[in-house]
């Protein structure tokens, strides 16, 4: 019998994408790279007890004092979104205007200043991990704040050509400053210009803002006057802003490998790859013919349909009244997978410096949480008895246009499966602690310094099938920082439907580490021997988990503490970065 939990055919669709001129980037082998992981995995045998703390936990220091508060700031070529938000957020006064059919608040306005695109240069696990390059290759500190601003902190980085530092950031006071921390902001990316979206040179943030003031939207005929007077900015029709090469551009990050002294060391790394993912995929709909599942990044993290999944019309701004209705419109929450986040940030709005109300932002993670439940579908397939083993075999199909999941290798998922007898757990695989660390029991599955290999079949508790993406160094051992990865020691994340080993881009996307394993691809079967068996009946429970920051990436910030790492450890003890269950699966022992 086949036990199902379906979560929505059309999960989340995020655009990122890496381009040919980096063939060498990857660090696959020319045959595909889908080689046994090494130097680094796991059996779960030992390697600590989960009575034992976090080595991040109870560190002294100086810690990084609250981030400078929401400030209005106005540069020569970008504002604060405060100022947009005076007629593209919903009022009382005007309720014609962006609100869907049922008078809900869907305004820009409201929607983007809570999500991880508001907030992205207040987040502290960013912030925390710049500071760490920085500390570890002070020879190019500038070179790192370059990067490292150039998409968390764009309107900052353009304006100053660059050289926007980690000091200006955390607490600067400048105009400069104050745009940088309002994240990716509404003149930033409506300012992008659609000149070589989608190619390599646009890709790490190589995109291009424009000296006009033109703001570049999807609807024919703006009306002008009110933006010119109040903003002096002029709204432009441009369709490129809708499509997923113009979200490519800062959701594909290349970086170079290098030593602690600065020096390049090796290859350049793919840090995140979502676009060429998408491009690869049954969603794409770059290319004609397009199939059924064809989807913009856009059309699923911007949707344009209400919480009822009702398309939305409405007019775009309060000010001034009567304008006409326009449709498409999308909702600018911007939804992913960083619930965690959000309540940590929930938890502690007074340092992140947000005015963004804690119930707001407790609203965007459970947002994150509902489009987390639609990227898989869970299925126990088959349970059989063999002598005294129960088999049972769990299949997970990825519901995405990207690898699931996608972009920055501290994201990872995995299969819990527990059998009750009664009241009595009898045998579990995947349990984790209060720390977010998967356990065995009293045993430690996330051992520092290791991870565990792609599994087929899991035979014993301290066996765990994770699916993620490792970064190596050129050596082959673990890469604890972005800098010095050069390549994926360990990638079985799921394929997204639609992929083919011979696109143009597969090389920047194959597996490594799931020889053996033949039915892996979109979806992954993985065997379970439970033994001794159970007796029929008992309850078999199957979770996908996710979680959006792994235990490895706060042990590798813990090696050389930095003020903003130290307080981010604070941040996390007291909202732990908790797995989120995406999709649960349920049956009987035969």
């Amino acid at each position: 019998m086949r036990f199902v939990r379906r979560a929505c055919a059309r999960g989340a669709v995020v655009a990122l994408v890496l381009g040919t001129a980096v063939l060498a980037a990857v660090g696959c082998d020319s045959d595909g790279g889908e080689g046994s992981s090494s130097g680094g995995s796991s059996s779960g045998d030992g390697g600590g007890t989960a009575s034992t703390k976090p080595a991040w936990m109870g560190l002294t220091g100086a810690r990084q004092a609250d981030l400078p508060h929401e400030t209005p700031g106005v540069t020569t070529s970008f504002v604060t979104g405060e100022q947009c938000r005076q007629c593209h957020q919903a009022n009382e006064a005007n309720k014609n205007a962006v609100r869907d059919a049922k008078g809900r608040d869907v305004s820009p306005g409201t929607t983007w200043r809570k999500s991880m695109m508001g907030l992205a240069a207040r987040d502290p696990f960013y912030l925390a991990a710049w500071a760490e390059e920085r500390v570890t290759m002070p020879g190019i500190k500038g070179a790192i704040d370059g990067v490292c601003s150039r998409c968390h902190a764009t309107a900052g980085n353009v304006e100053t050509g660059g050289k926007l530092s980690f000091e200006d950031l955390v607490s600067g006071t400048s105009n400069e400053a104050r745009v940088a921390r309002d994240g990716v902001t509404c003149t930033v990316c409506h300012q992008i210009q659609a000149a070589g979206l989608g190619t390599p040179a646009s890709f790490t943030g190589g995109f291009t803002i424009g000296a006009s003031r033109e703001l570049y939207g999807p609807h024919l005929g703006p009306a002008t006057g009110p933006m010119t007077l109040i903003v002096n900015y002029t709204p432009v029709y441009s369709n490129h802003v809708v499509k997923s090469s113009f979200c490519a551009t800062c959701h594909t990050v290349i970086t170079p490998a290098r030593d602690d002294a600065g020096a390049l060391v090796g290859a350049q790394f793919p840090e995140q790859t979502p676009y060429l993912e998408w491009q690869n995929s049954a969603f794409q709909d770059e290319v004609p013919p397009t199939g059924p599942r064809a989807m913009s990044c856009v059309g699923c993290h911007a949707p344009a349909y209400d919480d009822d999944n009702q398309g939305i019309k409405t007019a775009l701004s309060v000010n001034p009244t009567g304008l006409a209705a326009r449709d498409p419109f999308g909702r600018h929450h911007f939804a992913g997978g960083s619930s965690s986040m959000l309540r940590l940030m929930a938890k502690n709005a007074a340092w992140v410096g947000t005015d963004v109300a804690p119930s707001e932002l407790e609203d965007q993670a459970k947002r994150s949480d509902a489009h987390l439940s639609k990227a898989a579908e869970l299925a126990v397939v088959e349970q059989k008895r063999e002598g005294g083993t129960l088999i049972v075999r769990v299949k997970v199909t990825n519901s995405t246009g990207h690898k699931l999941p996608t972009g920055y290798p501290s994201r990872r998922m995995w299969l819990h499966l527990a059998v009750k007898d009664g009241a009595t757990t009898t045998w579990e695989s995947g349990a984790w602690d209060a720390y977010g660390r998967i356990v065995d029991g009293a045993k430690l599955v996330d051992v520092p310094g290791t991870f565990q290999p792609h599994r087929d079949v899991v035979s014993a508790p301290g066996e765990v099938q994770i699916w993620e993406g490792v970064a190596g160094k050129q050596d082959g051992s673990m890469a604890g920082r972005l800098l010095e990865a050069a390549k994926y020691v360990k990638d079985d994340r799921l394929l997204p439907e639609g992929y083919k080993a011979d696109h143009k881009v597969a090389i920047y996307m194959r597996p490594q580490g799931v020889a053996g394993d033949p039915d892996f691809g979109s979806s992954d079967t993985v065997t379970y021997k439970i033994t001794p068996a159970p007796p029929p009946g008992a309850a078999i429970a199957v979770e996908l988990v996710y979680q959006s920051i792994k235990p490895s990436d706060l042990d590798a910030l813990a090696k050389k503490p930095t003020p903003i790492a130290l307080k981010f450890f604070d941040l996390v003890e007291s909202s732990p970065i908790v797995p989120v269950v995406m999709v649960r699966a349920e049956s009987r022992a035969p």
